[in-house]
């Protein structure tokens, strides 16, 4: 549903769908989300798949993109990157992961957050000061 919402935005390889359910809290903008890479085309020679790293950090954007008070008409939020990146355990297609992350506002029309992966009750990996920033309507 959140790449529908988004659609108009930007188009996802079917390879950065990896977001199947998200629980979105619009007046705190937290949100927790199941995240998988089963549909991932296997292939490349990496330490971790970019499609891993970047189905883990999309609730970030999500989370701005699509809380209740979203005008996509008039600003939309676009992912910068983080300030870093910790991989405890590695990440695998079979498994399924939860995130959780928190945004909170910070200078410029920046939102930064950090985002917690969780594979059952074991953390494995950390993006810390995950950064977004606001795009005013005529700037996009």
């Amino acid at each position: 549903m959140v790449y529908k919402m988004i659609k108009a935005l930007a188009n996802f390889h079917g390879d950065y769908k990896a977001i199947d359910e998200v629980v979105l809290n619009s007046n705190t903008l937290e949100a927790s989300s199941k995240v998988s890479f089963g549909d991932v085309k296997k292939g490349g020679v990496f330490h971790t798949h970019p499609a891993f790293i970047d189905g883990l950090t999309q609730s970030g954007g999500f989370t701005m993109n699509c809380n209740d008070s979203a005008d996509l008409d008039v600003e939309v939020f676009i992912n910068h990157g983080w300030e870093s990146f910790q991989l405890f355990e590695e990440i695998c297609a079979e498994k399924q992961y939860m995130t959780y992350t928190q945004m909170k506002e910070g200078k410029d029309n920046m939102w930064i957050g950090d985002i917690a992966v969780f594979e059952g009750d074991n953390v494995v990996a950390s993006f810390r000061g995950i950064v977004v920033s606001c795009k005013i309507e005529g700037l996009i």
